[in-house]
Parts: C-alpha cells; structure tokens; sequence
C-alpha cells in the first residue's frame, strides 16, 4: 500500500486535485483531463476518496483564508504534507481519529468542489469514448 500511496501517478492526482483549491479562477476541464489522462488506473470511487481523504484536508482551507495561495500549491511541500499526513494516519490511532474527523469535514464543507471535478471527469471519459477503470 506504501507504493502504491507514493507514486507517480497518485502524485499527478494530488497536484491536479489541489488546482480545485487555488484562489483564483478554477479550470474544472483541465482537472478532469489531467485525472483521466494521467490517473488512468484509479476508479473514479478512487479518486473520489483521494480527493476526499488526502487532498482536501491538507489544502482545503486555501478557500476559506483571505489571502490563499492563487498560483497552485508547490509540489514540493504538497507531496510532503500528504505523504506526512498519511504516515502519521496509519501510524498513530489518535491520528486515525483525527484525521477521519477532517475527512469527514471535507466531505461536508468541500462537496461541491468535488462535484465540478467528477463532472470534469465525465465529461473527458465521454469526450475519449472511456468509462472509468
């Protein structure tokens, strides 16, 4: 499971993923190409809890601040931050609790986003003649 949640392509589907949370003008269609074109062995019940369990609590609340990150989230620090969220998850049961607690917010507060997304995706698998994985 370790691999598989520090690849490549589970990379490509975070940094995708967190344009939806830039302060700036969101380009849903560019999300969506991305997530069929380069996450193509992820479901689409997977990226959603990507989405959901990984992204959205690390940088979710770039939408909620008065002076967010407008440009996109450096790659760097974002692979960082998820990768140390998530070690600390399957580590520590206190951790677990918590962070299901954020996920549970983001479902809550961050639907929509993902809503735009997943209509992104559709409209790309459509567009290629695909259906999800």
């Amino acid at each position: 499971m370790a691999d598989q949640l520090d690849s490549e392509e589970r990379f490509v589907c975070w940094y995708a993923m967190s344009e939806a949370f830039v302060d700036n003008e969101v380009d849903y269609d560019a999300i969506g190409h991305t997530l069929v074109e380069s996450c193509p062995s992820y479901s689409d019940m997977q990226l959603k809890e990507i989405f959901f369990s990984e992204v959205a609590p690390v940088v979710g609340g770039n939408v909620f601040g008065a002076a967010g990150v407008w440009t996109g989230f450096d790659p760097t620090w974002l692979r960082k931050e998820i990768s140390e969220r998530l070690r600390k998850r399957q580590e520590s049961s206190v951790e677990f609790v918590r962070t299901s607690f954020g996920n549970l917010c983001s479902k809550v507060f961050l639907r929509t986003f993902w809503k735009d997304i997943e209509a992104a995706i559709a409209r790309k698998r459509a567009e290629l003649g695909i259906s999800s994985p």
